[in-house]
């Protein structure tokens, strides 16, 4: 039985509770929305960063040169195979063993450099990289990580500031 000075929920105290939680959950959609664009460019950065990095370590391992070839869709990873048995540090895609070939669905790749893609970079059996370029992935996000600067010894993921790469 309740007392007089106890008393329940009135109906307006209710939907404006109701309605506090509704405008936040709308606005931390959003969010998330946001976030997860950022997190699917960064994601896509590293995936470049690792198969460059696999790429490079296969070159020291085998013996080999090794290319990355970047277009505007996607990359592939080739093995200097031809002829055999150790190549000759010249790319032929219909000759040398394609290791692995990626393609970016939703974004598009470009050279933050002055060349234009398509370019390929060799690593040589030592590990090091030519040429040394800038490579980022276009997008409308605003993610940390959005392209990968490539100098000879050193892959880094940077930020792209309208011109250039910048290291974070």
């Amino acid at each position: 039985m309740l007392r007089e000075n106890e008393r329940g929920v009135t109906l307006l105290e209710l939907l404006v509770v109701i309605s506090i939680i509704g405008i936040l959950a709308v606005s931390l959609g959003f969010s998330f929305a946001g976030w997860m664009g950022d997190y699917r460019v960064e994601s896509e950065t590293k995936q470049i960063l690792s198969d460059i990095m696999d790429a490079r370590v296969r070159a020291l391992t085998v013996h080999r040169e090794h290319f990355i070839l970047f277009d505007t869709t996607g990359y592939a990873t080739y093995d200097d195979t031809f002829p055999p048995p150790d190549g000759d540090a010249i790319l032929e895609k219909d000759q040398d063993t394609c290791i692995k070939q990626k393609t970016l669905d939703e974004y598009e790749l470009k050279n933050a450099g002055v060349s234009k893609l398509p370019i390929t970079f060799n690593i040589d059996t030592r590990g090091l990289i030519y040429p040394q370029r800038d490579i980022r992935i276009v997008h409308t996000q605003n993610p940390d990580y959005d392209c990968l600067a490539i100098t000879q010894a050193r892959i880094r993921m940077a930020k792209f500031n309208g011109s250039k790469c910048i290291d974070k």
